[in-house]
């Protein structure tokens, strides 16, 4: 699946060892951390898109096969072995969120599905034929789904049934987050950022962007402290539940490539096109600094393993490294000249940088020395993450999916 031009929707692991993605010809299964893959559920028509657990041992993927009609796969045994679920949808399934007394699935056409631990499904209807892109509960009963035309879904018991709620927009709604059962924001195209105090009415909140923008995504981490990402890059960050928004005060020169948060105060971008500047925040997004180091290769990935210390990756093989905060970068010496997409660290010691043709490099120093490492692949590598025991995973063109032990 994955080694034949594939495309592949997601991925879950249950524990460090087991895992499966999900895409176009079916699941693909893990049980050595990705080390070895094997198509566990092949499909002849269609793809599927999400995949989520109960527990450890009952899973459910959801996706289209035939005539673009829903179809699920379920697994008892921790992925041994898969059937098909029968759906009686006749809409695509976008997403499933399971929790261990049951889930919700959502797709085209307005569709809500849910699905107790019996695996049994129990038909919800959401008063809607309208896609919905985005769905969030924060327990047991209250959720919401979000998507076309400014569609806002609620439900207050456990999606038995569904409430259409006025938006007050027609945008076209990509994200939804909630920090409690009344609080939430959504967000979306033309720079739209909606918001709840009652799970109920929802009001506008001003971004500052307009049709040029589409927001893609939203994050909160109490009631008052959020950032909304933009499609173009630009982040917006806001201390007070969304008052009021503030995006990053001095704007890259280049295009923003990435954006690295350690945590609600400390932030970094990076940008590169023709050159690259690096953006450093320390309140949480409300003003951004730009470096004094101005990279004339263009950065792709950024990573900080603590408040100090942290490191950009980028073309012509370019690795620095700031023990400032990102105040200042040292140019790191490595072996190739390859673009550098992304890179991640364990420790202050143990990092990896992946990027074109194949190349992952390792370091065991803090980057003092760069080792290249034998991939196995020539396709372009466009992300890298690390486990907290060191294991580390790359993902690519063509499906390509590789994985390593820590040394």
């Amino acid at each position: 699946m994955g080694g034949d031009n594939q495309y592949l929707q997601d991925v879950l692991f249950i524990n460090p060892s087991v895992g499966w993605i999900a895409g176009m010809g079916g699941l693909l299964g893990t049980h050595d951390a990705g080390g070895g893959w094997t198509v566990a559920s092949p499909l002849s028509t269609g793809s599927l898109y999400a995949l989520a657990f109960f527990d450890d041992n009952r899973g459910v993927a959801v996706g289209y096969g035939t005539g673009d009609n829903g179809i699920a796969r379920v697994t008892t045994d921790a992925g041994l072995s898969w059937s098909s679920l029968t759906t009686g949808v006749d809409a695509k399934l976008l997403d499933i969120d399971l929790t261990a007394q049951g889930g919700w699935v959502v797709g085209y056409k307005g569709t809500i599905m849910a699905l107790d631990d019996k695996l049994e499904w129990s038909a919800q209807s959401s008063g809607s034929r309208t896609d919905l892109q985005s769905i969030h509960f924060v327990d047991e009963n209250y959720g919401w789904a979000v998507g076309l035309s400014g569609t806002v879904l609620a439900t207050n018991d456990g999606g038995r049934n569904w409430q259409h709620q006025v938006s007050t927009v027609s945008s076209f709604l990509l994200g939804v987050d909630f920090v409690s059962d009344k609080v939430g924001w959504a967000v979306g195209s033309s720079g739209t950022i909606i918001h709840t105090n009652d799970g109920l009415n929802w009001q506008q909140q001003d971004s500052g962007f307009g049709a040029g923008h589409t927001l893609v995504a939203v994050d909160f981490v109490d009631a008052q402290k959020g950032w909304a990402l933009s499609s173009l890059g630009t982040v917006l960050s806001t201390n007070d539940g969304g008052q009021s928004w503030s995006p990053t005060e001095s704007e890259p020169d280049h295009t923003a490539n990435d954006i690295f948060f350690l945590d609600a105060s400390h932030g970094w971008i990076v940008a590169g096109d023709k050159g690259s500047s690096v953006l450093t925040s320390s309140d949480g997004g409300s003003s951004w600094v730009e470096s004094s180091v101005d990279f004339a290769d263009a950065l792709h990935g950024v990573f900080f393993s603590s408040p100090e210390l942290g490191w950009v990756v980028g073309t012509a093989g370019t690795i620095a490294v700031s023990g400032d905060g990102g105040q200042s970068w040292t140019v790191q010496s490595t072996p190739t000249t390859s673009e550098l997409r992304e890179i991640v660290f364990v420790d202050e010691k143990l990092g990896w940088a992946a990027g074109s043709g194949g190349t992952v490099l390792m370091t065991q120093d803090g980057g003092q020395s760069w080792q290249a490492r034998n991939s196995g692949t020539d396709l372009d590598l466009k992300a890298v993450f690390a486990s907290g025991s060191g294991s580390m995973w790359a993902v690519g063109d063509d499906g390509a999916i590789l994985s390593t032990i820590a040394p």
